[in-house]
């Protein structure tokens, strides 16, 4: 998922389901989460050890991604209506 190289061919979610998203469609939130997590998970763990130098076997990471998509959710409802 790298767009580094080859970013021409690279795959985004289409507008209309992050307007659908935005406008609290759940079914639009699970296609977001379903092709973003690989992503949003590795830099979940390279901020945690890289940036803040923790060691992320520590915590777990599932309840922590459950918590940064519903923030993800709850900002982009509230500020993108």
């Amino acid at each position: 998922m790298s767009r580094k190289g080859n970013i021409e061919n690279y795959n985004y979610v289409e507008e209309s389901i992050i307007r659908r998203a935005c406008r609290g469609d759940r079914k639009a939130w699970e296609i977001i989460i379903s092709r973003y997590d690989h992503y949003a998970r590795k830099c979940l763990v390279e901020m945690g050890a890289g940036l803040f130098g923790l060691d992320m076997s520590n915590f777990p990471e599932d309840v922590l991604m459950q918590d940064v998509w519903m923030r993800v959710i709850k900002v982009m409802e509230e500020k993108f209506e």
